[in-house]
């Protein structure tokens, strides 16, 4: 599996140290420990951005005027399972409010958004269960 980035925020450039290979290394993860064997030249595109931007897709395709810190967009095509877009400015006010270090946070949010590629969902207890079963698992293995 291909993992592409967009940076729409330059400041996502020095965010983490080799963020691109810290990437991938969560997604590589989060697929195998969700059971996916992703499709041979598949490809996930993850777009690191701005609240400002984040808001208006967050409006335009789930109909919430406001900020948010990650949205996935699954697809239908098994090449390209679809897009992570996380907010950098969200990012890091909800990790200091949280009190985890910016890199913890962000594979957390990764790992949300490609969960969500997957078809795990949290709209109901047993299903936000299922879903933070999995991302502890996955933070543990990725060593967070």
């Amino acid at each position: 599996m291909r993992v592409s980035f967009v940076y729409r925020d330059e400041d996502w450039r020095t965010a983490i140290d080799d963020i691109e290979k810290f990437s991938r290394y969560v997604l590589k993860s989060t697929f195998k420990i969700a059971g996916v064997k992703p499709v041979a030249g598949s490809e996930v595109s993850v777009l690191l951005t701005n609240d400002a931007e984040i808001m208006k897709l967050n409006k335009k395709w789930r109909g919430k005027d406001k900020a948010t810190d990650v949205l996935s967009f699954p697809t239908d095509d098994e090449m390209l399972p679809g897009d992570i877009v996380i907010s950098l400015c969200t990012l890091l006010h909800d990790a200091k409010l949280q009190g985890k270090s910016f890199r913890t946070h962000y594979a957390r949010l990764l790992v949300h958004g490609a969960l969500h590629l997957l078809g795990f969902d949290h709209m109901d207890k047993y299903d936000a269960d299922e879903m933070e079963f999995f991302e502890a698992k996955i933070l543990k293995e990725v060593g967070l």
